[in-house]
């Protein structure tokens, strides 16, 4: 069963593998695809009005325009999406938030992780991985066999029951496909558990 599952995700990456290459063979568009996609995305948030993301048509638009931020300037917008305010920094609302580790300012920060941003970054960039892995290891069989994975921590925000927090090796874990989890021990469930070892 589990060969055949391999033998499938083989495919899939292989066909994924291919996408890759014409992005690399293309960066200019693909950049221009996604400045269009995050600008036109978020033009109707708190930050997207105050910048005017609606007559942004360049990235030079982008750069002479927008600011350099550092964490502290942006903590209250995101202290408001962690209450469930929607639209601020990014379209919709947002619940679920990346806890940074180690910071030099001495209070955690708080990263925004949109679901969109689950799908099209973290759980997409873990797909490219794995595709440039089995491209360059064709014998490779990491779906044949079950793999260890190591868990982290999530915890629910006091202030909003939607949202949740963790370091972002946790979030990636609760959002994983059903594909991975089926060669993945121990279970999610298991994985986030505080103090599981």
């Amino acid at each position: 069963m589990r060969g055949l599952l391999n033998f499938g995700v083989k495919k899939i990456l292989d066909r994924n593998y291919r996408k890759l290459e014409y992005a690399l063979q293309n960066p200019h568009e693909r950049q221009e695809y996604w400045f269009k996609y995050i600008t036109d995305s978020a033009r109707s948030t708190v930050f997207g009005k105050k910048y005017h993301f609606k007559t942004l048509k360049s990235p030079h638009d982008f750069s002479s325009r927008m600011p350099v931020n550092e964490y502290e300037s942006l903590r209250p917008h995101i202290e408001d999406m962690m209450k469930g305010k929607p639209d601020i920094l990014w379209r919709g609302v947002v619940n679920w938030f990346s806890k940074s580790s180690g910071t030099t300012g001495g209070r955690s920060k708080y990263i925004p992780v949109p679901k969109e941003n689950l799908k099209r970054c973290h759980n997409k960039g873990s797909t490219d991985v794995l595709s440039f892995l089995y491209h360059h290891n064709p014998n490779i069989d990491i779906f044949k066999r079950k793999n260890l994975i190591m868990g982290g921590n999530l915890e629910k925000y006091p202030h909003s029951r939607q949202t949740r927090i963790g370091d972002i090796s946790a979030v990636m874990l609760y959002h994983m496909p059903f594909l991975a989890r089926i060669v993945f021990t121990p279970d999610i469930p298991t994985a986030l558990l505080e103090d599981w070892e």
